[in-house]
């Protein structure tokens, strides 16, 4: 399954949005992130989750209220390109 995710650049809960990513990655090795940007927005970034859980399967917090909670996109978003930076620089910016 692959899951569209919104990163929140900027924001104060971004820190616990990677920590989330990572405990996920932790969990389920198997998955892979890619890491990308919006071409015309600096709002955040848009992580690419290929994993076998379906949505309601999903053990990660996306579109709760929580803090630290991860948007769902319901589809790939258009005008995104893969980033340079990728989940190991996140994770260790904001993580370690």
């Amino acid at each position: 399954m692959i899951h569209w995710l919104e990163i929140g650049k900027g924001f104060s809960n971004e820190k616990k949005q990677w920590k989330n990513i990572n405990n996920y990655i932790s969990k389920y090795p198997n998955s892979k992130i890619t890491v990308f940007y919006k071409d015309y927005s600096f709002d955040g970034y848009i992580v690419k989750l290929e994993c076998s859980q379906k949505y309601v399967d999903l053990d990660l917090d996306c579109n709760s209220f929580f803090d630290g909670s991860i948007r769902r996109l319901e589809r790939k978003p258009a005008n995104i390109t893969i980033s340079k930076l990728q989940k190991d620089f996140f994770i260790d910016e904001y993580v370690s």
